[in-house]
C-alpha cells in the first residue's frame, strides 16, 4: 500500500477465483502455495480459453499482451464497495468485477479514491482504467465508454422529520439548500434542470445526509440504499425518504475511451454472464426493484363495500340476461371470428410495410445500412449535437483499386469482397457505433460521443485489419487495401456538409498514394 496524491493504492489480484489483498505468507504458507500450483498445474488451461469464446482473436490477444493489471477506480458506495475494517473491498462491484475477471483470465487492480469527485478526475486524466459503477452523462462520454446498464436505482429527496414534508417533489425546492455529492451525475442534472435550486456540493454521501441531520440545508438527494447504510451506521434517526427526484440511475462499468476495443471486452463480458447470476448477484447486495403497492388494507376495505353493494343490485337481473343473451351467443361467435381474420389481415400488411421499410434502409448486398439509412443516423447526430454539445465523427472509406477486382475476377467475386469487407469492420466497432454503404465500393461510419483524434484510432485499427487479411475467393488469393478521410461534426454542419468534407479528405488519401486516413 502507498499514498499517491489523495487516494490509496492497494494491490489485488485473483487466487483461486477470489479477489484477495496480497500480503506477507509465512513459510509453511509457501509449501501450501506451492503444492496447490503443482496440482493446478496437471489441469488443461483450455478452461480459461473457453471463458473467453465471446471474445475475438485481437481481443484476446490485446489482453494476452497486457503488461499490467487493469486499474478499477472506487470509492466508498454503500452497497456498490464497501472497505472492511482490515481494509479488504467487498460490495457488488467487486463480486461483478470477480466474475468479470474469472471470464476474462485477468486480475484487477483496485484504486482507491476518498471521495467520488476525485475519482472522476481521475478517470477524465486517464490515471485510471476503468471506473466501477458510474451514470451515463454528456460530459462523461466526452472521456469515457460505457457498458450497457448493470443496475439501476432510485434516488430519492431526504430531509429532517421534523419538517412536514411529505410528498414533497424537486419542484417545491427551488430557492432552497440541497446537498449533492460533488461530481456526481445528480450534480450534472440538478445544475442543467433546476438552475434555481441552491445546490451545496460535498464530497461524500454520508457528509451529504449529515448536513440534512445538522440542519445546514433543507434536504439532501442520495439513493435509498447507501442512505440506509449511513442513517443506521451513523444514527441519523432523523432522516426520512420525502419523495422520488425523478431521475433514476441506470449504472454501467465506464473504461477510458481512448481504448474503444477495452469498452468491447467489458460490454461482451457483462452481456455473457448468465441473468440467473446477475439477479442472484442484485439480491445479494439489495439491488432489487421496489414493490409497488396499489391498494392499501383501508382502500381495500372500501372497495370490497362498493362492489357487495353493486352485486347485490346486480345479482337479481344476472339470470335474466344470461338467458336473454344466450340467443345472441351465435352471432357474437361469428363476428368475433370475422374480427380475428381482419385483425389477421391487418397485421399482415403491418409486417409487410415495416420489411418494406426497413429493405428500405439496408443494403441488400451486405446487409448493413444503406445511404438512406446513414441519412437519418446523421440527422439524429446533429440534432443530438445541437441539443447537448456531444460531439461525434465520420468517417467514409474506399476499397482501393476495387474496380480492377470487378475486371479481372468478376462481379460476384467483388460482391464476396464487399460482404467479407462489412463483416471485418463490424468486428472492429463498439455496440454503438453506425457503419453503413453509401456507394458502390464506398462506406460510412458514424462515431457517436468521439471526437475526430480519437476516431483515428478507430479507422486505423480497421484499415490494418483490412491491410493484413487474405482473401480466398475461387481460385483466387488476393489482399487489399483501403483509403479513408475522418471529421468531425461543427456547429454548422448538415448531413450533406459533413459527408462533403469527410469525401474530400477521403479523396485527399487517394491522391497521396492510398492505403490511409486523413483527417
Amino acid at each position: 500500500m502507498f499514498i499517491a496524491g489523495e487516494y490509496l493504492y492497494y494491490n489485488y489480484g485473483y487466487r483461486d477465483g477470489h479477489c484477495c489483498r496480497r500480503k506477507s505468507t509465512p513459510l509453511y504458507g509457501f509449501v501450501f502455495i506451492f503444492l496447490i500450483v503443482s496440482l493446478f498445474s496437471l489441469i488443461p488451461l483450455s478452461a480459461n480459453e473457453s471463458s473467453a469464446s465471446f471474445l475475438n482473436q485481437e481481443e484476446k490477444v490485446w489482453l494476452e499482451q497486457l503488461d499490467r493489471p487493469l486499474r478499477v477506480g472506487v470509492t466508498q458506495i454503500p452497497n456498490q464497495m464497501l472497505v472492511s475494517k482490515n481494509g479488504t473491498y467487498r460490495g457488488f462491484s467487486i463480486d461483478l468485477f470477480q466474475m468479470i475477471g474469472e471470464r476474462l483470465g485477468i486480475g484487477f487492480d483496485y484504486i482507491y479514491f476518498k471521495s467520488w469527485g476525485s475519482l472522476i478526475e481521475a478517470a477524465r486524466k486517464r490515471q485510471i482504467d476503468i471506473v466501477f459503477l458510474l451514470q451515463k452523462t454528456p460530459l462523461r462520454h466526452s472521456y469515457l465508454d460505457f457498458t450497457d446498464t448493470v443496475v439501476s436505482q432510485q434516488n430519492k429527496i431526504i430531509v429532517d422529520v421534523k419538517k412536514d414534508t411529505n410528498g414533497i417533489t424537486i419542484e417545491a425546492l427551488r430557492g432552497r439548500k440541497v446537498a449533492v455529492t460533488q461530481g456526481s451525475a445528480i450534480e450534472e442534472y440538478l445544475k442543467t434542470t433546476y438552475p434555481d435550486i441552491l445546490l451545496i456540493p460535498v464530497k461524500t454521501e454520508l457528509e451529504v445526509l449529515t448536513s440534512v441531520a445538522d440542519g445546514s440545508v433543507d434536504a439532501a438527494i442520495s439513493e435509498s440504499v447507501r442512505a440506509s447504510y449511513y442513517i443506521e451506521q451513523y444514527d441519523l434517526n432523523s432522516l426520512h425518504i420525502a419523495g422520488d427526484l425523478g431521475y433514476d440511475y441506470h449504472l454501467s462499468i465506464g473504461s477510458r475511451n481512448d481504448l474503444p476495443i477495452l469498452s468491447v471486452i467489458l460490454s461482451k463480458t457483462v452481456t455473457n454472464i448468465p441473468v440467473n447470476q446477475f439477479e442472484a448477484l442484485r439480491l445479494k447486495w439489495g439491488y432489487t426493484k421496489d414493490k409497488v403497492v396499489f391498494f392499501d388494507s383501508q382502500t381495500m376495505i372500501y372497495i370490497g363495500i362498493v362492489f357487495g353493494i353493486i352485486f347485490g343490485i346486480i345479482l337479481p337481473f344476472s339470470l335474466y340476461l344470461y338467458f336473454v343473451n344466450r340467443h345472441l351467443q351465435r352471432e357474437i361467435e361469428a363476428r368475433k371470428q370475422a374480427l380475428e381474420e381482419l385483425q389477421a389481415a391487418h397485421d399482415a400488411i403491418h409486417e409487410l410495410k415495416l420489411l418494406a421499410e426497413s429493405e428500405a434502409r439496408t443494403d441488400e448486398l451486405t446487409k448493413i445500412p444503406n445511404r438512406r439509412g446513414i441519412q437519418e443516423f446523421l440527422i439524429s447526430e446533429i440534432v443530438e449535437y445541437r441539443q447537448h454539445k456531444t460531439p461525434f465523427s465520420l468517417l467514409l472509406v474506399d476499397i482501393d483499386h476495387f474496380k480492377k477486382i470487378n475486371d479481372k475476377m468478376g462481379h460476384d467475386v467483388g460482391d464476396q469482397v464487399l460482404e467479407t469487407f462489412a463483416k471485418l469492420v463490424k468486428k472492429c466497432l463498439r455496440p454503438y457505433d453506425r457503419f453503413g454503404r453509401i456507394g458502390g465500393e464506398e462506406f460510412a461510419l458514424i462515431f457517436p460521443h468521439t471526437t475526430a483524434d480519437n476516431a483515428v484510432g478507430i479507422a486505423e485499427r480497421i484499415r490494418e485489419t483490412v491491410k493484413h487479411y487474405t482473401y480466398h475467393i475461387d481460385t483466387y488469393v488476393f489482399g487489399m487495401t483501403i483509403s479513408g478521410g475522418v471529421t468531425e461534426v461543427i456547429t454548422s454542419d448538415t448531413p450533406d456538409s459533413i459527408i462533403k468534407r469527410a469525401d474530400i479528405l477521403l479523396y485527399r488519401s487517394k491522391v497521396e498514394g492510398r492505403d490511409r486516413i486523413s483527417i
